[in-house]
Parts: C-alpha cells; structure tokens; sequence
C-alpha cells in the first residue's frame, strides 16, 4: 500500500492553531503520510513559524488567505487551493477554523479526498458578536454541513455537543500537545519574592485583555505577565503588568514555567493549548467560564473556573496563600494531559478516524 497524503488548510495560522497544526503533523509525517499544510500569514504568526515543524513536512503559502472577510480574495484562495489539490491529490484533507472549513470545502468539490473540518471554537459561540451574526454563523455551519460530506471534529466535550447540533457525521477528538518538548521546562521555578501570575495569548477581544487588566489592578501586590500583544495592547494599563510581546516559543514557555499561578480570561475557546501546556507544567489555573476552559479545568480539583472579577481575585490569592494546594493542583492538571490531552493519543484516533 502506497503513502498516503494528508493536506492540511489553515488560514489563521498563528497561536494555537499553529501549535495544534504542527502537533499533529510532526506525529503524522513519523508514520506512511506525506503532509502538507497550505496556510495563510497573519499578524500572530511567529516569524520562525518552520520551525515548528518536521523538516519533512510541506509548507505552502496561500497568497489570498485573509483574516477579514473579501470576497475576491476569498475567489482567489479558492483557486489557489483547487490547484494545491489537483497538484498533489491528497487522501485526506483537513480543515482547520470556520474560515478554511468553507474555503476548504468549495475548494475540494468533484475530488473523493476523505474530507475532516476542525473549527477550533465555532465562529458562533464567539462573545464578541451580536446575536444576528451568531445566528448567520450557526446557519452558515449547517448548510455546509448538509450540502458537503465531511466529518466534523469537535474538540472538547462542550463543543462536540453543539457540532451534533450541526452534524450527525460529528466525533470527539481531544487536542493534544507535545509533552516531550515542555520537559525540560518542568522544574523551573519563579525567582524573586512576589508571586507572578501568567498568561499566553494574543491581545485581542478573544483573549479579553481588559478583564485581565481589571484583575492586575485589584492585586496591586502580584506581578502579572501577558506573554504576547496585539491590538489591544493599550487595554492593558496597570501598572503591574509586564507586556513581554511575542518572543519565541522557549521564552513563551520559560515564563509560564515560573509563573506561580496560570490564568485565561477568554470570552470563547475550542480547547486552548496554551491551557494545557500550563498544566503539564504542574500549574494551579483560573479560568473563565466558557468552552474548552471548563471542559479541562476541573473546578476545585485541578484549578478554578470563575465568572467574574473579584472570584478571579479571590482564588488567585487562596492559591498564593496556600502553596500546598497550588502543587496538588498542578500535580492533579499534570496527569490529566498525560492520560488525555497529548499529541500521541491525538494522532492514534486521527489514525482511526481515516481507516473508518
């Protein structure tokens, strides 16, 4: 039996859907698979973004992917993308975000490649949108998830239960991370004699950076560190926080390794990888109470999952105060990756789900 080919598509191809990407390639390209991933340049997306990835996996560039919605460049990647796959005739093509899962799909008509779509947080589920657009977004899904045979892959336990709203064809895949690359970061520890909390993200309205900053502002006392920028940079005002921008991706993770406390203060998610990678690293988090965060973090065993400010507040400083309970807390998130949430398991049922 000859090498299978796997085309990966993603035009937003920075932050977790990168890492997800590159996680699951790198597993992929070990076995019988060619891979390639066609994706898009945004803003986010690390200057040495090759390098998160196997030497032999193919990258090609999309010129007319666009984060913003344009309806002629949208033509164009269709037509760069018809050519992609008459080029190389994959096997299998894999959609990655909303944007790509409809792209991909126009893009893929009259060829029989065994068709996967990964919305890594439905485009309606977003907080930042009024209801009409949520609507227009959910209804989007379904015609395309009725007009194009495609197996939708949730990856969290709450958004796989809104994709068999979409879907009947929908499963369950957790996403999973490479632990092997966090383990040298596994015993460094916070230097100095105040506590640091972190975050990993970009500073847009996903992230939420203003809710961060009111956080910061009421624990004048804790040194907090946004690892990352973005547009809304400037939201982030108090005085106590450190803006460390995008470095690389040892530095990202150097400083979520000496943080004391990990926290996410998105208004949506799929299954955040920064997330995960945080508790590998053995770290007590706080979160706030949407998809993906909720369906990792396990209230009062692993970490917190709050609603608002001042609970932020409150458990950030009963873990400051308690460091006993901060490492049962990691040591507990730090099982569950291994068991569920690595790029290993995630491989073996992508694997599976081919040979169905």
């Amino acid at each position: 039996m000859g090498r299978k080919t796997i085309l990966h598509i993603a035009e937003a191809f920075g932050g977790g859907i990168l890492t997800f990407i590159s996680n699951l390639a790198n597993e992929q390209c070990k076995g019988n698979y060619r891979v390639i991933v066609a994706h898009g340049i945004r803003k986010e997306t690390h200057a040495n973004y090759r390098e998160f990835f196997d030497d032999r996996i193919e990258l090609v560039k999309v010129e007319h992917f666009q984060q913003d919605i344009n309806l002629w460049s949208e033509w164009k990647a269709i037509g760069e993308l018809r050519t992609i796959i008459k080029d190389n005739k994959p096997d299998v093509i894999h959609m990655h975000s909303s944007q790509s899962g409809v792209l991909g799909k126009l893009a893929s008509i009259g060829y029989s490649a065994y068709k996967i779509y990964s919305p890594h947080g439905f485009a309606f589920l977003r907080q930042d949108v009024a209801g009409w657009k949520q609507q227009i977004f959910k209804t989007i899904e379904k015609i395309f998830a009725t007009c194009f045979k495609c197996q939708l892959v949730a990856s969290s336990t709450t958004e796989y239960e809104e994709a068999r709203k979409i879907s009947r064809n929908a499963v369950l895949i957790f996403n999973g991370i490479n632990t092997q690359q966090l383990d040298a970061y596994l015993d460094m520890k916070a230097s100095g004699d105040r506590s640091v909390v972190a975050m990993v993200g970009r500073a847009l309205p996903q992230k939420n950076p203003a809710f961060f900053n009111r956080i910061a502002e009421m624990m004048p006392h804790i040194q907090f560190e946004w690892v990352g920028d973005g547009d809304l940079r400037h939201l982030l005002t108090a005085s106590n926080i450190h803006i460390v921008g995008w470095g690389s991706r040892e530095e990202a993770l150097e400083y979520v390794a000496k943080c004391d406390v990990y926290i996410m203060t998105s208004l949506w998610e799929g299954m955040p990888l920064a997330l995960l990678e945080a508790m590998y690293l053995k770290k007590p988090c706080v979160v706030t109470n949407v998809v993906g965060n909720r369906d990792v973090v396990e209230n009062g065993k692993n970490g917190y999952v709050c609603n608002s400010v001042e609970e932020f507040v409150e458990k950030i400083q009963f873990l400051v105060d308690h460091r006993d309970l901060c490492d049962n807390f990691g040591d507990t998130a730090h099982s569950a990756v291994i068991e569920t949430y690595n790029s290993q398991v995630m491989a073996k049922k992508y694997e599976e789900l081919f040979a169905r």
